[in-house]
């Protein structure tokens, strides 16, 4: 694979991370005692200064994706929801899996120092952010989908990475004669992950992809009433599904 045809390939990956992300909201009242459960997620030194580095990169990838959307007459017409944490991850993922300076580049996307450094942020991120807050119902979920019509293989460590750092699910299918049912998978897993929210997700998968990454990020919480006051909101249309409403 050229170095071309890669970076345009991560590009298609991001645009799926942020896809993926999906939110839930309650009108309950939020419960004091609950708050006071916070558990504080303890970073090492190295962690913490990666997940100090990765802020710009959230807000300039957001930025992009909001300009992104607002300019592309495909996209004006959907609820986006941008989610930097899913892009991280999956930006992650992808560096453990190319080498040179493709991965130099994308190392420096991120703003950050190493790829161990993330891999030990994602990781500490997907064991304790599900259980730092119990307020909120938090779900992350990554997964790769590898085209076996093109007879390829994940190296060891490659396949540790993304089991071990990532918490991810590897799963092969051929794009090409097994089309339908690997696009069924894939839409499955994606309703499974985002608990029901995100359905039927791909309406075609292509033959001549050679691998997908995916991130699924599922949020739900309760919004405190402050937020939905009258003199907070107005009137405006919604795009649903179907377009505006």
């Amino acid at each position: 694979m050229n170095t071309k045809n890669h970076i345009l390939f991560l590009i298609s990956l991001t645009a799926i991370a942020t896809s993926f992300s999906s939110c839930l909201s309650d009108n309950d009242n939020p419960d004091t005692n609950l708050r006071e459960e916070r558990k504080e997620i303890v970073l090492s030194g190295e962690t913490r200064a990666t997940a100090k580095k990765l802020e710009n990169f959230y807000l300039h990838f957001t930025t992009d994706m909001t300009e992104y959307t607002l300019s592309s007459s495909s996209e004006k017409s959907k609820n986006v929801v941008v989610s930097p944490l899913s892009a991280a991850m999956v930006l992650g993922m992808t560096a453990n899996g190319i080498t040179g300076d493709t991965q130099q580049k994308l190392i420096d996307y991120l703003g950050i120092d190493n790829i161990s450094s993330i891999n030990a942020l994602c990781e500490m991120l997907l064991t304790h952010l599900p259980e730092a807050d119990k307020m909120a119902e938090i779900y992350l979920a990554n997964s790769l989908w590898l085209n076996s019509a093109y007879k390829l293989s994940l190296t060891p460590e490659f396949s540790q990475v993304i089991s071990g750092k990532y918490s991810g699910l590897t799963f092969s299918y051929d794009f090409g004669a097994d089309n339908e049912q690997a696009k069924n998978a894939i839409n499955s897993w994606c309703e499974e992950s985002s608990h029901g929210m995100i359905r039927n997700y791909l309406a075609d998968l292509s033959q001549e992809l050679l691998f997908i990454l995916l991130n699924s990020t599922y949020f739900k919480a309760p919004w405190g009433d402050d937020i939905f006051s009258e003199t907070g909101t107005k009137q405006g249309h919604f795009n649903g599904a179907n377009g505006i409403s």
